[in-house]
């Protein structure tokens, strides 16, 4: 699986071995990290006595919980840097800019979880340049729909006896206003 030459792009087919080789490595070291954990409860579960443990538990928990949400950033993120980099979606799009703040704050919680500032701090970043180009994009859909041209009915009230009968229902012209 060498690199591509004189910048020649991937196939699908080698993106799609590395995705999967990638997937197996960061899933094989969750389940290691899942099993070292365990036992680490373990251990505690033998050396506290049950109403420490039971904090302990209930911490072990919380950052579980907020690891698993990490990891939903982690995807989003990655899923919104895949769409606009395939063409699906585009930088200034909705559903990127939502996507890749959903990323940010579930990051966010992690790294503020685990104490890493840094981390969090780029991540504050992240999610107030979504927000600022969130609101971007809605005022200029706004200023979009006041600017457009509205759709009036005129109705066709000119008749010619020489013509045959009109059915009941008058003919209708939509006309751009001005």
């Amino acid at each position: 699986m060498g690199m591509p030459e004189n910048g020649e792009a991937l196939s699908d087919r080698l993106v799609k071995e590395r995705a999967k080789s990638g997937v197996f490595i960061v899933g094989s070291m969750g389940a290691v990290n899942l099993v070292v954990g365990f036992a680490g409860s373990l251990v505690l579960a033998r050396m506290l006595v049950p109403h420490d443990f039971g904090i302990v538990a209930i911490g072990s928990t919380l950052m579980m919980v907020a690891t698993a949400l990490g990891w939903v950033g982690a995807v989003a993120g990655l899923v919104a840097y895949a769409m606009v980099s395939r063409g699906r979606w585009n930088a200034d799009s909705l559903a990127f800019q939502g996507t890749n703040m959903l990323a940010g704050v579930t990051m966010l919680t992690v790294a503020a979880t685990n104490g890493v500032w840094p981390s969090a701090a780029a991540n504050i970043a992240a999610i107030l340049i979504g927000a600022n180009a969130v609101a971007t994009v809605l005022r200029a859909k706004k200023r979009q729909a006041q600017s457009a041209p509205t759709l009036t009915v005129v109705e066709d009230t000119s008749r010619d006896d020489a013509e045959p009968a009109q059915p009941a229902v008058g003919h209708r012209a939509y006309a751009e206003a001005a």
